[in-house]
């Protein structure tokens, strides 16, 4: 048996899946799909659903120094988000990690992501992005022609249903 190196994707879930068994609450996290074609980014944790979106390339703007994450989601991954109401987890990184650039997770609950992304119509693809601001709170999560503002520590303030 030959060593198996650590896929990019494993390190971007671990450091989700890290930040929810780490919390003071009793937790259950289950990988969803089996499927080896599946994207392997849905998560059953207690009694709620997270999908996981990492992302590795960002955008600097000069003029303000923030750094710009764009998410783009298959209609396969919206069916899955939709059917399950899950939750979603951006995953804002950098292909360096030994950068000193900041990188974040952010929780977007179901009801907040309906509202970002077309879960409706079902387009064969939506996205949206997420912006940091240097020494911004929160991070900007626009999509569908709006923009809301979410707390990079709002995964670990979530309130896991069946803790």
């Amino acid at each position: 048996m030959r060593p198996s190196n650590i896929q990019q994707y494993e390190f971007l879930h671990g450091c989700v899946l890290t930040a929810i068994m780490r919390s003071d609450r009793p937790s259950t996290v289950r990988l969803i799909e089996t499927d080896v074609n599946s994207a392997w980014s849905m998560y059953k944790v207690n009694d709620a659903f997270i999908h996981i979106k990492p992302r590795t390339t960002s955008t600097v703007q000069k003029r303000d120094s923030s750094r710009n994450w764009q998410f783009t989601f298959s209609r396969s991954e919206l069916e899955k988000i939709k059917a399950n109401e899950s939750n979603v987890v951006l995953v804002c990184a950098n292909s360096n990690i030994k950068t000193k650039d900041k990188m974040w997770r952010i929780l977007i609950d179901f009801e907040t992501f309906e509202e970002l992304v077309d879960l409706d119509g079902l387009p064969a693809q939506d996205s949206i992005s997420a912006k940091y601001r240097p020494n911004a709170k929160k991070i900007d999560i626009s999509g569908g022609g709006i923009t809301v503002l979410i707390a990079p520590k709002a995964l670990l303030d979530w309130e896991i249903p069946g803790s």
